[in-house]
């Protein structure tokens, strides 16, 4: 750089103010020189590919802006019911089921009484409730009834370890001051359900409702027992929740909303 410096002052008489000049000159003259080759460039390529000057030309068009609407119809409308066959095994991690369970409890309440209950089994606690089962399915059928639901059972024993197991319960007067309805209290403990699902849906889990082996079998007093209710409250069978890799292939359908509402 120095011998350059040196070289430019030598040149023009010792003036550095000319070899300045000097200088700023020969760099106007490249950038007049690579404007018209850079132009016949891009003149080139637009020619070739029209596409190229569309897109420079096009301005970047608005993306819709999703509405929290949009957002909660769509978690709605993706809700599916899916059943521990399709589970990896991988068991959903406490954090996520504390918040759906979260979810759960801001369900509607008449007389913000809360009836529902959850109760989160253990590998053991699901197992006992499975003894339960068998039990109170063996006091309750005959021989044939009772040996094709043990054999069903048998045959999806290995599915349940696949899931986590939760008890869906309604307490009859969750409040000692207030008696609501029985209907109004298990609809209350639907809708936490719904949004127990809901959340977990969000949070990209699998899930599935599942009435068990009936009324007889979850009401039953060893169930109870087992679950920590009273004999006047409810169990609404077992949300079972795990990771599934096919969420995605269920698929649902429902028939036109204006065959199911009459407007007067």
């Amino acid at each position: 750089m120095e011998f350059l410096q040196k070289t430019f002052v030598t040149m023009f008489d010792g003036s550095p103010e000319k070899a300045l000049r000097a200088v700023l000159a020969v760099m106007g003259c490249y950038v007049l020189t690579a404007a018209p080759l850079v132009a016949w460039v891009l003149y080139s390529l637009f020619q070739k590919d029209p596409k190229a000057k569309q897109q420079l030309e096009t301005k970047a068009e608005p993306q819709p802006q999703v509405t929290a609407s949009d957002t909660a119809f769509k978690l709605i409308k993706t809700r599916r019911s899916v059943f521990p066959k399709d589970y990896t095994g991988q068991l959903v991690s406490r954090s996520v089921l504390e918040q759906m369970l979260e979810a759960a409890n801001w369900a509607p309440t008449h007389g913000r009484t809360e009836p529902w209950r959850f109760v989160v089994l253990s590998p053991d606690g699901l197992q006992e409730m499975i003894s339960i089962t068998d039990r109170v399915l063996r006091a309750t059928l005959d021989d044939s009834a009772y040996a094709k639901k043990k054999a069903k059972l048998e045959s999806k024993a290995a599915l349940y370890p696949r899931a986590t197991f939760i008890a869906i319960c309604s307490l009859r007067q969750a409040n000692p001051e207030k008696l609501q309805p029985e209907w109004e209290e298990l609809a209350a403990t639907s809708c936490a359900v719904q949004n127990l699902w809901l959340m977990g849906t969000a949070l990209g889990v699998a899930g599935y409702w599942s009435s068990w082996q009936g009324e007889t079998v979850c009401n039953s007093t060893d169930m109870k027992d087992l679950l920590g209710i009273g004999a006047e409250d409810r169990c609404l069978g077992f949300y079972l929740v795990g990771h599934s890799e096919r969420m995605s292939t269920y698929r649902s359908k429902r028939g036109d909303m204006s065959d199911k509402v009459v407007w007067k």
